[in-house]
Order: structure tokens, then sequence, then C-alpha cells
């Protein structure tokens, strides 16, 4: 009886007009603000430390000192964190911080590895603990183990994948590839990912976005390499087990100016493309843009029709492969693209083939909802569609037999 009392007590006093918090809440509510001001005072003094690191011997001391400091902080925040249910983080202090991570992270932290590791470390865990301050500490050691890996591959870029020019240096590339992605799954198991908890799930979006930033910053480098890898078979494998074989949108990519690209039939650029995060469209983008509008596309045969499904969801299309009458159909047709300047192969969700059965004469064939990667709002490319057919008698060589330019956004995922 005395237990229902002191429960319903609050709720008393809120109905008599007494917004005084309970002494419960009142605690609770001290702890949350104390862990919030804490948090956010170690990130501007995080920031003031990485602010003075401005080459690689200010980097190596810089490293142990930040270790050093969220040791403390994690211990720290693991006690105000008890019984907390979680707190939003405040912006000020974090927004300090990032300013630093982003330009060290910018700079591969001066070939430091322990200070990038440490500094990106220090980042996610602050994000984390704020969230949810309850979190186990030994959380930290998963996150370290994730910037490991963006550090590796990062340096791997910026070092190996940079020298590719020949069939020497990439085949050197393919090698020390090789050591990496062994290093990375050795950290991996070193580190196995900790219980599926609320924290571990804001810790794997955190992680997909840094890998979705590094697939953009690796790609940079991988866009130069020509498909055939300079001739070297040991890069094309490593770059095709990597998932890196493939062309990918960076801010580097131009459309040309003057070329003649199609626009998918019935595409129309989203009115609101900037609110949502898109750059402004180039200007010679805006003309093709504007000459296509309304346009139906006549594409003769042999051809690719490419026609938008629905301009809400940019990057899926209805696309038709025209052939012919009296085309062979001893073999096969696959529409096959690259993107127009770096020639490297663009992604469809699934293979745009087609085999005609026997004694069936050639006609058209439609693939419906082809999504097309890579994209987001806003990044458009050239494009080169081809179709290939491949006869069925192997002394014969595959041919391209049509060809078509298109200004393509790709599907925003």
């Amino acid at each position: 009886m005395i237990a229902v009392a002191a429960a319903l007590a609050p709720l008393g006093a809120l109905a008599a007009g007494d917004n005084t918090p309970a002494p419960a809440a009142q605690a609770g509510a001290d702890t949350r603000t104390a862990l919030l001001a804490d948090v956010d005072a170690w990130c501007r003094e995080t920031a003031q430390l990485l602010a003075g690191v401005q080459d690689a011997a200010a980097a190596q001391s810089a490293a142990g000192r930040l270790e050093e400091s969220l040791a403390k902080a994690i211990s720290r925040w693991g006690e105000l964190g008890k019984g907390q249910d979680g707190a939003s983080r405040t912006a000020e202090g974090w927004m300090v911080l990032k300013k630093q991570l982003d330009r060290l992270d910018r700079e591969n932290a001066y070939g430091c590895k322990p200070l990038a590791v440490a500094a990106n470390t220090a980042g996610m865990w602050a994000m984390v603990a704020c969230e949810y301050p309850a979190a186990d500490p030994a959380l930290a050691d998963h996150i370290r183990g994730i910037e490991e890996v963006v550090f590796m591959l990062k340096e791997y870029a910026a070092t190996e994948l940079a020298r590719v020019q020949d069939k020497a240096t990439a085949d050197a590339a393919a090698g020390q590839g090789r050591a990496v992605l062994a290093e990375t799954k050795a950290i991996s198991t070193r580190r196995p990912a900790p219980e599926m908890s609320p924290a571990t799930l804001l810790l794997s979006m955190l992680y997909h976005d840094r890998l979705e930033a590094m697939d953009v910053y690796i790609h940079r480098f991988v866009n130069r390499i020509p498909l055939d890898c300079h001739g070297s078979a040991a890069l094309s494998s490593l770059l095709e087990e990597a998932g890196l074989d493939h062309f990918e949108y960076t801010p580097e990519v131009q459309v040309p100016e003057g070329v003649p690209f199609l626009v998918p039939e019935g595409y129309e650029p989203l009115d609101n493309a900037d609110e949502l995060g898109a750059a402004p469209r180039p200007a010679g983008v805006r003309k093709l843009h504007e000459e296509s509008r309304g346009r139906k596309l006549d594409i003769p045969a042999p051809g690719i029709h490419i026609k938008a499904r629905d301009s809400f969801n940019p990057g899926i299309y209805t696309m038709t492969m025209r052939l012919p009458q009296g085309a062979r159909t001893d073999g096969t047709y696959e529409i096959r693209a690259v993107e127009y300047t770096t020639g490297r192969s663009i992604r469809t969700a699934d293979k745009l083939t087609h085999r005609f059965r026997d004694g069936e004469p050639a006609a058209d064939t439609r693939f419906d909802r082809v999504m097309v990667s890579p994209g987001n709002w806003g990044e458009y490319y050239g494009s080169r569609w081809r179709i290939i057919f491949t006869p069925d008698n192997a002394e014969e060589q595959p041919r391209t037999i049509s060809e078509q330019l298109y200004l393509m956004e790709g599907w925003m995922r």
C-alpha cells in the first residue's frame, strides 16, 4: 500500500498544479545534463588538441595524448551514464570537433595511423556515448577496429592505386591489395562485433556511412584505371572481388560539353533536388534537359530505347533492345554500359541479356524496372549503352552492333 501511494504521489502533485519534478526524475535530469556537459567540454578540448596537428611529427605526439584522454573519458561517461536511457548530443562541441576530424581525414592524418584511428574512434565514440550513455565500454575496441580498416583502405587508395600507370605498377598494387585484405580480415576476427544492441545499431549506421564515403574516395582512383587494368589479371581479379570493377560517381566526373547525349524519354529532373542536398545542375546538363522536355525518342533498330519509369524515383528505367528484322538468333544479345569519360562499367541490378528460342525470329526485347547505379539526386553523368552480340560459334568474337549516348541519373540507394 505504501509503494502504491509513493508511485501515485507525483501524479497527485501534477494534478494539483505542482510542476516540481520528483526527486528521482530531477536526479536523472541532472545526471544527463552532467553527461552532456562533460562530452561537450571533452569535444572542445580534443578539437583544440587536433588543431595543433600540422605535420607528421605533431601527429605522432598527439596520438598518445588522445588515446589516454579518450580512455579516461569513456570511463567517466560510463559512470555518468549508468541508469540513463539516453540523451541527445549537444551540437556545439561536437561540430567544433567534427571540423577538425574532417580536416585530418582530408590530410589522412599526415600518414600517422595511430592518430587517424584514435581521432575517428574518439569522434564516433562521443556520438555513441551521448545517444546510449550506458553502452559497454568494450564497444570502443570495435570502433577502433573499424577505423583501422578505414585508414588502411584510404592509405592503399592514395598510394598504391594512385601509382597505377602500367602493368608493373598494376601488379604491384594487386599484391599490396591482397595484403590489405588479409589484414582487414584479421582485424575483424580479432575484434568481433559486440552483441546487437541500440548502441551497436547506431554504430552500424555510422560504419555504413564511413564505408559509403570510403567507397567514393577509392573510386576516385579506380575510375582512372582502365577496365583491362593495363593487362594485369591480378589487379582486375582483386578489383572484381572487392566490388570495385565498375564506375562510381565522384565529384571529378563532368558531363562533357557539346556531346549529343540523349535524355531518357519522359525524364524530368526533381524540382526540389537542391533542397534534398543535390548540387546545382551544370549549364550543359540543364540545356540537355530543356531540349528533351516532352520529346519522344525515335531509336531505329538496332538500338536501345531508354524511358524513365518515374521521375519521383530517378534511376529506374524501362529499356527496349531493338533489333532489325533478319538479325541473327544463333547467339546471345546483351546490353552493357560504360561511363563516357572513364570507360568503366555502369551497373544494373540485373543482367540485361536475351536469347531467342530455336526458330524464333529476332524482335524487340523489353526490360522493365532496370535500376542503374551509381546514383544520387542531381548526379548526372554521360554513358555509352551498347548491344553486344555473342555468337554461339566459339570461333567468332563478340561484337558491338549498336551504341547510344545517354545522360543518366542513377538510382539513389
